[in-house]
């Protein structure tokens, strides 16, 4: 058995060891135990890494501490001599004591700072049974191999989160640590026992609350001279049934004799609010009139409450009663619900007097007993309204935090189970689950429903799910669930009786059936379950059922909605990108996409072929999400490709870029119209003209302002490549050798900002064998990371680069492996390029002398050239091009002119020149003696253009050759 743990904890830490890379753990782990492992990995938690802080100022001696004692000493008698520890920690992890069982344990426990004081919070010291019981709100086991940080390795630890009774908030855990632990029945019985303590911790805390209401009950039977002094508190729970509230096994009655319970409770906890001596009379369904009668009592230890009795009012045929108004307490209105009326026994009642003067010594005889005793606002009933509502509050903050109808579904039935119900379902509509269009008010619901969750309670306090999930459910036309829906409101119904079940001959289980309602749309239903011998749905449970439905309703279509816009705006952005790369021979490149779920940023990339054998690479991403950012991804993706065609240059590229955005914005109402030019810019906001706007404009548009732009050109004659950025990430650069290079890009500002400063470009040098990655912020952590983890991550990014010989689409996959989660958090691009040889033998140059008479002796030296190539076809095409060309650089243009033909995978030809003004094309008329030199090369060429130079302009022309040209 130790050599099978030794093995099975070898397992757990390579599979652990894989999920900080983002990889899948290669073997089977437990899914509690996985979740933590990427809660720790997405904080930034590294295994050797994970650092418990030390908080100076815990508190040992508050409300948990003292209520936990008695517990602590009971569970440090049980494991005497075992090698336990035991630690109490608040609700922020901090420890506030520990108790270390067994010789030894002390020192071993010392050396991972599990002591007083220090913070064992999941994001600080990562898995463990103190962190991950508060950040599920669960019981935790981590075995020994399970622990994220190295340092816990070889500790088991379970820990169990605390409620407070009266809250339902996490007050803190109870933690069991065992160094080195034989078997895993060792840890089984461990985590038994620390669920049994915390549970014992939670009691004591109710009974501190209710130990006063006891005292005064005691000194109210003792004033009173009733048999019983000891008697204990009776509540909600304990309020037994003479004869006047009888339980008949009809179901009818039944339900009257609980809402005359409900009366009794709702109008004694408002006598005790009151805090006065009052007599009310309440008439109750099947049981009569009825009077309760309000006592103010101080019991022994100075603690100043009430207890109110009742008594049919039978018993007072013989006195004479008469209403009078009870005098509210401030601000109060008179207590009277159920049809409730004050009265009073003829004769002042006398005050001021000894507690057992003071209370009633029942001067009428009959039957009285104590329905509810308590200070004000306190007793058992109000501390039921106070679980109900903090169920309700704790509601808000856990569903709705999945964008997923069905763990919405599945965080409302873990919620409830077993707070509220011991089983509950809940299903959902087919269209709800598939993502197809939203509900309207008008559709039906679907007649086969899906389930998409179902839990049941399991032992004492766990939960676990029930048989039938994702599994389609038909609800008859008779059952409580069909009759939920189409009345569109809660069904309350009695459940089967379970033979031999504690309580089966008295009370049987009931279903409360709440549908899923939506902008008045069904969305499907919800099934408590409550077993026999519980107490079963009452009117208040009734509507916290309805306003969980509602919460869980809502949540579900808003995350239905949201998704069935994200599925639209990923469909409308993987449209608008390309679905191939365009043919050109300069760069091998290989791609990858990855979008997120609901990320922060839309990336978007681009390969465009330019004349001249370049090419120009460009990824970047936009801020937001939806389909205003796929439809700003779609605007500046074509305006790079209009801005690319006219071959402005990199920086200037990105200038036109800007002020784009910026007049998007205008238009969107997020500020003024874009300025002339980039100087009025800079100027405005050295001004304050220009001030900060909201996320959204007039109009409702999100904003543009923030999209990052990386783009580059590649010139594969020259082998270099030119690039410049607006915000986002440098590329890399992998040189033959394998070394990695992040070349010094100035970063500029991303787009939309303004331009306070012109846009730089830089040119470096691109070896053959090299590769040129390009990747957005996504593929690094994402901007949400921080500017920390985005140095991690491209340090990361240069270990996954520095191999040599890798082709563009292994580079690729090694990076996804290495650096992509998942599930990641923002859209990831990664583009990677490799630089085709393009030798000498597929370019010729000729420098050509500003002599009209010289063109004829270009163009025999292209004829020549082209027999060479076996391109004899153009011959005839590509003279008269270098003709016209040729002949209007030397009459228009200046020196110096060169000729310069590309064979690639088409024919290029270019003439450069010293000038700067660039032809344009026009119709001449039958009457000009010019002006058809331009058209004329349209017609023979598949395109052409100019471009301007540092030194001048180049005029170029296109000619496709049929099929690859042989050699590539």
């Amino acid at each position: 058995m130790p050599g099978r743990c030794r093995d099975d904890a070898r397992a757990l830490t390579e599979a652990r060891d894989r999920v900080p890379a983002g990889e899948p753990p290669g073997a089977p782990v437990r899914d509690t135990v996985l979740a933590s492992w990427t809660r720790c990995r997405e904080g930034g938690l590294r295994p050797e890494g994970c650092e418990p802080p030390h908080h100076p100022d815990p508190d040992p001696d508050g409300g948990l501490a003292r209520a936990a004692a008695p517990v602590l000493d009971r569970l440090a008698d049980l494991v005497a001599g075992v090698p336990v520890g035991i630690v109490l920690a608040d609700e922020g992890a901090r420890i506030l004591e520990r108790r270390a069982g067994g010789p030894g344990l002390g020192r071993h426990l010392d050396e991972v700072r599990l002591v007083p004081g220090a913070g064992f919070d999941e994001g600080a010291a990562g898995t463990n049974g103190i962190g991950t019981a508060l950040a599920t709100g669960r019981p935790a086991l981590v075995r020994a191999g399970e622990h994220y940080a190295d340092r816990l390795r070889s500790f088991v630890c379970t820990g169990a989160p605390v409620r407070d009774p009266l809250t339902g908030r996490i007050a803190g855990v109870v933690d069991l640590t065992r160094y080195e632990p034989d078997t895993a029945d060792t840890a089984d019985s461990m985590a038994e026992l620390v669920r049994r303590a915390s549970a014992a911790v939670e009691q004591e805390m109710l009974e501190r609350c209710t130990g006063r209401e006891r005292s005064l009950l005691h000194a109210w039977t003792l004033a009173a001279g009733r048999p019983g002094g000891t008697s204990a508190f009776i509540g909600p729970d304990d309020l037994d049934d003479p004869g006047e509230l009888p339980l008949p096994e009809d179901w009818t009655a039944a339900r009257r004799a609980r809402h005359a319970r409900q009366i009794l409770l709702e109008t004694s906890a408002g006598l005790i609010a009151r805090g006065e001596r009052a007599a009310v009379e309440v008439r109750l369904p099947g049981a009569g009139p009825t009077i309760l009668i309000s006592h103010p009592v101080d019991s022994h230890d100075g603690t100043h409450g009430t207890v109110v009795e009742a008594r049919p009012a039978a018993d007072h045929r013989h006195r004479s009663l008469r209403a009078v108004p009870a005098a509210p307490a401030p601000g109060r209105a008179p207590v009277r619900p159920g049809g409730a009326r004050p009265v009073r026994e003829k004769g002042p009642v006398e005050r001021g007097t000894s507690e057992r003067d003071s209370v009633d010594t029942d001067p009428y005889g009959g039957t009285s007993r104590p329905v509810m005793v308590g200070e004000r606002g306190v007793g058992r009933f109000a501390v039921a309204a106070r679980q109900r509502l903090a169920l309700l509050w704790e509601a808000g903050g856990r569903i709705g935090a999945a964008l997923d109808p069905a763990l919405n579904a599945a965080e409302l039935a873990d919620l409830v189970v077993p707070r509220f119900a011991d089983g509950v379902t809940v299903d959902l509509r087919e269209s709800l689950l598939r993502g197809g269009a939203p509900p309207g008010a008008a559709d039906r619901a679907d007649t086969a429903l899906r389930r998409a969750a179902a839990r049941r309670r399991s032992g004492r306090d766990a939960s676990r799910p029930a048989p039938g999930e994702g599994k389609p459910v038909e609800h008859g036309p008779a059952t409580p669930q069909a009759r939920s829906i189409e009345q569109r409101g809660p069904v309350l119904a009695p459940g089967p009786r379970t033979p031999g079940a504690p309580g089966a001959h008295r009370t049987p289980g009931t279903l409360l059936c709440v549908p899923l309602l939506s902008r008045n749309a069904v969305l499907g239903v919800v099934t408590f379950h409550r077993d026999a011998g519980r107490e079963p749905f009452e009117e208040d449970d009734l509507r916290l059922a309805e306003a969980l439905a509602a919460r869980t309703a809502l949540c579900a279509d808003n995350a239905h909605r949201r998704l069935h816009e994200r599925d639209a705006a990923l469909a409308l952005q993987r449209s608008l990108l390309p679905r191939t790369l365009p043919q050109q021979g300069a760069l091998e490149i290989a791609h990858r996409y990855a979008a997120a779920p609901e990320g922060t940023g839309r990336g978007w990339y681009d390969v465009i072929p330019l004349s001249g054998a370049r090419v120009a690479l460009v990824v970047g991403d936009v801020v937001g999400g939806g389909l205003h950012a796929a439809a700003t991804v779609a605007r500046l993706r074509t305006a790079v490709q209009n801005f690319a065609a006219l071959d402005l240059p990199a920086d200037e590229l990105l200038g036109r870029l800007d002020d784009l955005v910026v007049r998007l914005d205008a238009e969107a109402g997020h500020g003024r119209t874009p300025p002339r030019d980039r100087r009025e810019t800079g100027a405005a906001r050295e001004t304050g003209v220009v001030g900060e706007t909201g996320e959204t404009g007039e109009t409702g548009a999100a904003r543009v302002a923030g999209a990052t732009c990386l783009y580059a050109v590649h010139d594969a004659v020259a082998r270099r490549c030119t690039m410049a950025r607006a915000g986002g990430l440098r590329p890399a650069l992998v040189h033959p050798d394998g070394t990695v290079e992040f070349p010094s890009l100035p970063p500029g500002e991303p787009l939309g900002h303004g331009g306070r400063e012109p846009f730089e470009s830089v040119e470096l040098e691109v070896p053959d064998g090299a590769r040129l990655v390009l990747f957005t912020d996504g593929l690094c952590g994402g901007r949400s990371a921080g500017d920390r983890a985005g140095d991690r991550g491209a340090e990361r990014l240069r270990e996954v680069l520095a191999v040599a010989g890798r082709s563009p689409e292994e580079t690729c996959d090694a990076v996804v492996r290495a650096l992509l989660p998942a599930v990641p958090q923002e859209d990831a691009v990664l583009l990677v390029a490799a630089p085709r040889p393009l030798d000498g033998r597929r370019v010729a140059r000729w420098d050509v002398p500003a002599d009209p008479a010289r063109v004829a002796a270009a163009r025999a030296a292209v004829t020549r050239r082209l027999t060479e190539w076996g391109l004899g076809e153009v011959v005839f095409a590509t003279e008269l091009i270098v003709s016209e060309l040729l002949t209007n650089a030397i009459r228009y243009g200046g020196g110096p002119i060169q000729l310069r033909l590309i064979r690639d995978r088409a024919l290029t030809c270019e003439v450069f020149d010293g000038s700067s003004t660039s032809p344009r094309l026009r119709r001449a008329k039958s009457t000009d003696e010019g002006g058809r030199g331009l058209f004329l090369v349209a017609q023979l060429a598949d395109r052409w253009g100019t471009r301007h130079t540092a030194d001048g302009k180049v005029i170029w022309t296109e000619q496709s050759l049929d099929g690859d040209t042989p050699g590539l």
